[in-house]
């Protein structure tokens, strides 16, 4: 794969294959050759105890995760100016990980008469890694690349030999492992809540909740994120933000400093990639209200929304070099009604009515070296702050009309007449977000005003 910047070449990538098989095949699921297991085991007890106005439900929970790499085959392959011998993997433990999590909330009856109460929750909750860490961490690696920058010399847009310059990052055979230090990643959640019966069909709550995630973890080269290799990024260069018009040459461009490393220090630094845990977290601040209606008179209703704050490292950030992007900041809310009436004739109505705000973004950008500069810089890069732009706020409204009749004895028809999107809302669910003249283009709209009958039989 070859790889340009603004018409620029920068980088070429080699990949070998991994499958046994022709990959896009139905059995190529079945001929993969890297393998990545994860035995787990769980445990849990609460118990709850009462007196007077208060209730308190407390336990704690156990799990033992074993991650490990069954024996396993590489292919032998050649690509350009990289290649692997055939070899068996024999069996590898990876990390054990033994963690408990105590949980308690307790109820509280603020008036003594159960129309007003007061909750508090908190739990620890350990991620369950699934086989991600195995299967990142596998020296068997599932997808064998190299990236090296290029010079397309003679401008033909086809990598020839020798136009490659230095190896930038490698995904092969012995690039990659897990640390044996590796930490279970985990979240903290506090939550608390005021619940209010205001009449005898109808109830409202609102509360809060703070939720964490710690000790994550992912690729990361830990020889280049950190110093000396981070500090090596100290010659600057001129990038050109094209602005959002996505032109070159226009009033909106403008001159960004970025630093870049001598290409020759490259060599110092290791390339190779460690499955590890990095400083990387989030923090989130929710608000919700909601209120409910049984049903009576007829008719019953729901209500609720929210809004989150959040702050976070996110994964795939942690700096590789001073260049790249770091602690974010966004918002999000939501809101959702539904309902149920009985029109009468067996008929019963369900109106449906979500809001749901549109995404934080922020404009990128590819940064990239001059060429012939002799430095080394890549990466994604934001033209704005995380939270500068929000792709669209969505308004959706939905109605289901549905009768059941009586065919014979247990048996009966329900019929179903849905409309969605009744103001045939064409917001957009995603956008583009990389500068060029896609920027802030819809890649996704919603779907547009549609029924659909539906029938079924109930026996």
């Amino acid at each position: 794969e070859t790889i340009y910047n603004n018409g620029v070449s920068t980088q070429v990538i080699f990949g070998l294959p991994t499958a046994s098989c022709d990959t896009g095949s139905l059995e190529a699921h079945d001929c993969l050759t890297a393998k990545a297991n994860l035995d787990q085991v769980g445990v849990f007890i609460n118990d709850t105890w009462s007196k007077g106005r208060m209730t308190v439900n407390g336990g704690v929970r156990y799990d033992r995760y074993l991650g490990w790499l069954p024996e396993q085959d590489q292919l032998a392959a050649a690509v350009g100016p990289i290649s692997v011998q055939a070899k068996t993997f024999p069996r590898s433990d990876l990390y054990t990980w033994n963690v408990f999590a105590p949980r308690i909330g307790v109820v509280f009856d603020l008036g003594g008469d159960g129309r007003t109460v007061i909750k508090g929750n908190y739990g620890l909750y350990w991620h369950n890694p699934g086989v991600g860490v195995g299967g990142t961490g596998n020296p068997n690696i599932a997808n064998k690349s190299a990236t090296y920058a290029w010079n397309d010399v003679n401008g033909d847009r086809r990598w020839q030999t020798g136009e490659e310059g230095a190896l930038q990052t490698a995904s092969l055979e012995g690039a990659i492992s897990v640390d044996p230090n590796i930490k279970a990643p985990y979240t903290h959640e506090v939550s608390a809540w005021i619940e209010r019966q205001i009449t005898d069909t109808m109830g409202a709550r609102a509360g809060f909740v703070y939720k964490t995630e710690d000790d994550l973890f992912e690729q990361y080269q830990p020889g280049r994120g950190v110093a000396p290799f981070a500090d090596a990024f100290t010659v600057p260069f001129t990038f050109v933000d094209i602005g959002v018009d996505g032109l070159r040459g226009t009033g909106d461009d403008r001159n960004l400093t970025y630093l870049g490393m001598p290409t020759s220090a490259s060599a110092q630094f290791p390339v190779n990639t460690v499955v590890m845990t990095t400083p990387q977290y989030g923090r989130f601040k929710t608000f919700e209200v909601a209120t409910t209606k049984r049903f009576s008179n007829r008719w019953s209703a729901q209500a609720g929304g929210s809004y989150t704050m959040l702050t976070n490292f996110p994964t795939g950030n942690y700096p590789q070099n001073p260049n790249l992007p770091g602690v974010e900041d966004r918002t999000t809310w939501n809101f959702k009604a539904t309902g149920s009436y009985d029109a009468g004739w067996g008929i019963r109505i369900n109106p449906v009515v979500r809001h749901q705000s549109g995404v934080n973004f922020a404009r990128t950008l590819t940064v990239s070296v001059p060429a012939g500069s002799g430095l080394l810089a890549s990466g994604l890069a934001y033209a704005d702050a995380a939270n500068a732009n929000r792709e669209d706020n969505i308004w959706v409204f939905d109605v289901r009309a549905e009768k059941t009749f009586n065919l014979s004895g247990r048996i009966r028809a329900r019929v179903a007449l849905d409309a969605f999107n009744l103001s045939n809302s064409h917001a957009s669910e995603t956008i583009g977000r990389a500068t060029g003249t896609a920027f802030r283009k819809p890649t996704a709209i919603l779907a547009p005003f549609t029924t659909r009958l539906g029938f079924r039989l109930i026996f």
